[in-house]
């Protein structure tokens, strides 16, 4: 998808939306993530040429292979509660949104956890191999 196509989308959606909010709510809403759904796929389809050269820079690294895979469903992660938590904010419930967030902070955190590890043990290695005699 376009840029332009996805921006007349969402304009025509707002409109449409705006006119229904007041009579059909419940219609509103539907649509409304009927277009984030066609905008998010719209991105998504177009994803492939940065995958490959983000994939290619990390390949080329010495541990970026074991790291690609976790970037990945980081950013997976990041658009899904993104995604979730606008909607449950366009249908009024704040606190589920914030939930959803906060639930899509712990996933990443766990999925950094092994990055974690590797850190801190590069790191006291510098430390250990400095120290020696």
């Amino acid at each position: 998808m376009e840029w332009i196509q996805a921006v007349g989308l969402a304009i025509v959606a707002v409109l449409i939306c705006t006119l229904l909010r007041k009579t059909k709510p419940e219609l509103s809403f539907l649509l409304s993530l009927g277009a984030c759904i066609l905008l998010v796929g719209g991105v998504l389809s177009n994803m492939r040429p940065i995958m490959s050269t983000v994939t290619g820079f990390l390949n080329q690294t010495t541990t970026g292979n074991q790291y690609t895979s976790s970037l990945w469903k980081a950013l997976g992660i990041c658009l899904v509660t993104s995604f979730a938590a606008d909607a449950c904010r366009d249908a009024g419930e704040q606190a589920i949104a914030h939930k959803v967030e906060l639930v899509g902070q712990f996933a990443i955190l766990l999925l950094s956890l092994p990055l974690l590890e590797d850190l801190a043990s590069l790191a006291l290695g510098l430390f250990d191999g400095g120290t020696s005699p």
